[in-house]
């Protein structure tokens, strides 16, 4: 029997969040849903495609303590897929964090960190 091992660095969270993808140099922008969140970076759903290397700016949206948060990230797709799910978006991609301010790490470090002790706040492994 074997055991399939977790080689991710940072756990991953289970969240629902609203995200805006911007292109860097373009006034392109789209929105979409985050799906799960580590401190290295996201799964993203997205009705639009992102291509492998792509490197955006967004703007992610969360609650913590009460209060909502917003960070803008620097981010670079380094996977995608396709999605069928019409619910989410048409296409799935993973995306990590290129540059994040120290102040927009620690608001979401704290906010993995309060639903790490939520219930609901399982670290997921998609």
């Amino acid at each position: 029997m074997s055991f399939k091992v977790e080689r991710r660095r940072y756990p991953r969270f289970h969240v629902d969040l609203p995200i805006r993808i911007y292109g860097i140099d373009s006034f392109t922008r789209h929105y979409g849903r985050v799906i799960n969140a580590s401190e290295a970076g996201l799964l993203v759903y997205s009705p639009e495609k992102m291509e492998v290397g792509q490197r955006l700016k967004s703007r992610l949206s969360f609650m913590s303590d009460s209060a909502s948060n917003a960070i803008e990230v620097l981010i670079e797709v380094v996977w995608m897929g396709l999605h069928l799910n019409e619910a989410w978006g048409d296409y799935e991609s993973g995306v990590k964090f290129l540059d994040i301010s120290p102040e927009d790490k620690t608001k979401l470090t704290n906010f993995l960190i309060t639903i790490a002790q939520e219930p609901s706040g399982l670290p997921g492994g998609c």
